[in-house]
């Protein structure tokens, strides 16, 4: 499945709710192609709207490891301005996991 379409799915699944759905979809993707940070930078991002913490740092912490170790040029506007992640991104979300 083209990483495009997969998050663009994800996405549609996140918007009407079916946030497990897409949850199951990302993961089977990652069965495949766990090193991909962007669909990681998904999964994690969705376990922010789930109020999982935890869950949204391990992978958005694996998201960026996963960024510096490799080199990506995404044409895809779309992967490009939601799904990138920075440490500020990363503080808040740590700030918000131990206040909750």
């Amino acid at each position: 499945m083209d990483r495009q379409f997969l998050l663009q799915e994800a996405n549609k699944l996140v918007s009407s709710g079916l946030r497990k759905s897409a949850i199951d979809l990302l993961n089977e993707y990652l069965e495949l192609y766990p090193t991909d940070p962007f669909v990681v930078s998904a999964l994690g991002r969705i376990y922010l709207l789930e109020k999982k913490p935890d869950q949204a740092i391990k992978y958005l912490q694996l998201s960026l490891s996963l960024r510096n170790d490799k080199v990506f040029s995404v044409n895809n506007e779309v992967t490009n301005s939601f799904y990138n992640l920075d440490k500020d991104d990363l503080n808040y979300i740590e700030i918000s996991a131990i206040e909750n």
